[in-house]
């Protein structure tokens, strides 16, 4: 095995909700005194990667700004590169809009002028938000979604609405889906590889999602680790064919470093 960076999912990897999960504090100690390259790399656009850095540090993992990829970043990066001049409607929270803002994006609340319609997680949802972003989308503005994913897992081993099935329901009423650029699609994996030098085949993605992170293990072509700490059950993977199933599974990170350092 020739793993020399590791990417890893948040929610449901390293934590649930507020709560860590047991061990992923040592599991990364372990991998940064063994030398592996370390990110963290998440669909959420709730928080600011100052912010994703701050909490892991209050779990009692190490970690700054410059190791987090998150979605909300990469849209932002993709707007003010793709889309200047053109208002941004957002629906999201705060994490969501401060990225944006840093990256020079123009906002409004004014679904008549907007010019593309940008929507993260956002877990204080309303009519109005829905109303607006609609009626942008209606009139043309573009349309572009911060993830895909469908649920989000919680502390108490459920789950909730995620982006991509709060996104639905702009997908139903308007008829347009959104462009997408969090995982599955693999640019934030592409990007955390060029930054450490490593091809494909050096790095290992760990996720708790068989349809993003897995996804985007398998189309950017590094080994894709799943564990059984977040949405994904034991059960999940019987029945699925060779294609679909992970490269190795994990109960959680707790087992990541023998299965790394076994060569």
């Amino acid at each position: 095995m020739t793993v020399r960076g590791v990417i890893f999912d948040l929610d449901g990897v390293l934590w649930r909700g507020r709560l860590p999960i047991e061990g992923a504090a040592e599991t990364l100690a372990t991998l940064r005194r063994e030398g592996f390259r370390v990110a963290f790399c998440t669909n959420n656009s709730t928080r600011h990667r100052s912010e994703v850095a701050e909490k892991l540090r209050s779990m009692g993992m190490p970690a700054e700004a410059d190791e987090v990829f998150t979605a909300g970043a990469l849209a932002a990066s993709i707007i003010a590169r793709d889309w200047q001049g053109r208002p941004v409607l957002m629906v999201g929270e705060a994490g969501l809009r401060r990225e944006l803002t840093e990256a020079g994006v123009e906002l409004t609340d004014d679904p008549d002028v907007a010019g593309l319609v940008v929507m993260g997680w956002d877990r204080e949802i309303s009519f109005d938000k829905y109303r607006r972003a609609h009626r942008a989308i209606e009139a043309g503005a573009h349309f572009l979604a911060t993830n895909p994913d469908l649920t989000f897992p919680e502390a108490d081993g459920g789950s909730a609405p995620g982006c991509g099935g709060l996104s639905a329901v702009l997908v139903a009423s308007t008829g347009v889906q959104p462009e997408c650029h969090g995982k599955p699609d693999p640019a934030l994996f592409a990007s955390i590889a060029a930054e450490w030098g490593l091809e494909p085949h050096q790095v290992g993605a760990v996720g708790d999602r068989l349809d993003t992170d897995l996804g985007a293990a398998r189309r950017f072509g590094c080994l894709g680790i799943l564990v059984l700490s977040g949405v994904t059950t034991q059960a999940d993977l019987d029945g699925l064919d060779a294609a679909s199933k992970p490269d190795v599974v994990l109960a959680s990170v707790v087992e990541l470093p023998a299965l790394l350092m076994q060569s």
